[in-house]
């Protein structure tokens, strides 16, 4: 089934851009803030996250590197 899928989805994001955001949604630092980070090839996704959450460097070193990432 893999070999299959691979096939298919051949090239499928040629051509197009790649947005990788690391966010904090809630205060960075805070105990309660979830921290993630947001994979995805549309224009409206990624502003619409700069809208609802705190993006950049600060979200990022808040994630870290020693912290569990699916």
């Amino acid at each position: 089934m893999r070999a299959e899928l691979k096939k298919l989805f051949d090239g499928c994001m040629k051509g197009r851009t790649m947005y990788v955001m690391p966010y904090s949604m809630g205060p960075i630092g805070s105990p309660l803030a979830q921290t993630g980070v947001e994979i995805t090839d549309s224009a409206y996704v990624a502003v619409s996250m700069r809208i609802m959450t705190r993006m950049g460097v600060e979200a990022l070193r808040a994630i870290g590197s020693d912290k569990f990432f699916v």
